[in-house]
C-alpha cells in the first residue's frame, strides 16, 4: 500500500505534462528497491511487481481517460515492458491494445508485441492473451488495416490445433472462430447477388461454407456436451435438400457418430426418415 500511496502522491503532485513521466520514475525506482530487498525470494518479488505494475497500469488508464497530455512512445515504452515482464497479465494486453489498436502508422510493433506472449512461450499461454491476441487480428482484418482471413485462421489453428496448447478445449475461442467463419460467409450470402452466374463467386461460398461446417465439426469433437454449440450447427445448415450449403448424407453421420461416441443421445422428429430417404438417393445414383 505504501508503494501506491507513494506514485500518486508523486503523480498528483506534478504538473499534468510532468505526471506521468514521475510516476514512471517513481514506480522504477520502487522496483529496483522491492527486487534488491527480495533478491532471495523471486515469487516474493515477482508477486510484488506485477502489483506495481497493475497500479500503475490502472493510473495510466485514468490519465489518459482525463484527456490529460502524454507522450505515447513514453507510455508505449512501459506497458511493453510490463508485458514482457509479465507476458500472461490481461490488464497489461488489454490495456496497451486498447490504447495503440488506433495508430496505423505503428501498426506492425503493436501486432508483435500483442502476439509476443503467446510466440514466446505458448505451452505457457492462458486464454486471456490468446484471447486479446485473435482479437486485434479481426479487428485489423474487419478495419482492412493489412490482415487477412488466412492470418486469423492461422492464429485459431494454432490456439485450438496446436500441440499441446492449453487453451485447445476453450469454448470462448471455438466460439469466436465459429462467428468469424459465419460472418466472412454471411458476408459472401449477402454479395452473391452481385455476382450471379459466376461459378469462382459459387465455388467461394462453398468453400467457405466447408470452412465453417469443419469448425462446427472440429468444436463438437472438443464440446459434445454444449447444448448450443451443436443446435447453431444443425440449424446453420438446416437449409434444405435442394441447397447446396445444406448438410450431405456423411457430414450428417459424422455430426450423429460424434454424439454417439460422446454417449450423447439425440433426438430429432424425422431424421430417421431423412436420413434413410439420402441413403436411397445415394444408392440410386450409384446403380445409374
Amino acid at each position: 500500500m505504501a508503494v501506491e500511496v507513494t506514485i500518486l502522491y508523486k503523480y498528483l503532485s506534478s504538473t499534468f505534462s510532468e505526471a506521468l513521466p514521475t510516476a514512471f520514475e517513481a514506480a522504477g525506482s520502487m522496483v529496483s528497491s522491492i527486487q534488491a530487498r527480495n533478491k532471495n525470494d523471486t515469487t516474493r518479488s515477482e508477486y510484488t511487481v506485477e502489483l506495481v505494475y497493475q497500479f500503475l497500469t490502472h493510473l495510466i488508464t485514468l490519465h489518459l481517460s482525463q484527456k490529460q497530455p502524454y507522450k505515447p512512445a513514453h507510455v508505449r515504452e512501459k506497458l511493453e515492458t510490463m508485458i514482457h515482464a509479465f507476458p500472461h497479465n490481461s490488464l497489461f494486453l488489454s490495456t496497451y491494445a486498447g490504447i495503440f489498436k488506433h495508430q496505423a502508422q505503428l501498426d506492425e510493433k503493436i501486432r508483435r508485441t500483442i502476439r509476443w506472449p503467446v510466440f514466446a512461450e505458448p505451452e505457457k499461454t492462458n486464454l486471456t492473451a490468446w484471447s486479446v491476441t485473435i482479437c486485434h487480428e479481426i479487428s485489423r482484418y474487419e478495419a482492412q488495416a493489412g490482415s487477412t482471413a488466412e492470418n486469423v485462421r492461422a492464429l485459431f489453428q494454432r490456439a485450438l490445433h496446436g500441440s499441446g496448447s492449453p487453451v485447445a478445449k476453450a469454448r470462448l475461442l471455438w466460439t469466436l472462430w465459429y462467428r468469424f467463419e459465419e460472418g466472412v460467409l454471411e458476408k459472401m450470402l449477402a454479395q452473391r447477388e452481385l455476382f450471379a452466374g459466376s461459378k469462382h463467386a459459387r465455388r467461394q461460398v462453398v468453400r467457405q461454407a466447408g470452412r465453417l461446417r469443419q469448425v462446427f465439426l472440429d468444436g463438437l469433437r472438443v464440446m459434445p456436451w454444449l447444448k448450443e454449440w451443436v443446435l447453431n450447427g444443425l440449424r446453420m445448415f438446416d437449409r434444405g435438400r435442394d441447397d447446396e450449403l445444406s448438410w450431405d448424407l456423411r457430414e450428417l453421420k459424422e455430426v450423429y457418430n460424434v454424439l454417439h461416441e460422446r454417449e450423447l443421445r439425440v433426438r430429432t422428429d424425422g431424421i430417421e426418415e431423412l436420413v434413410e430417404d439420402l441413403m436411397d438417393e445415394a444408392a440410386r445414383r450409384e446403380r445409374k
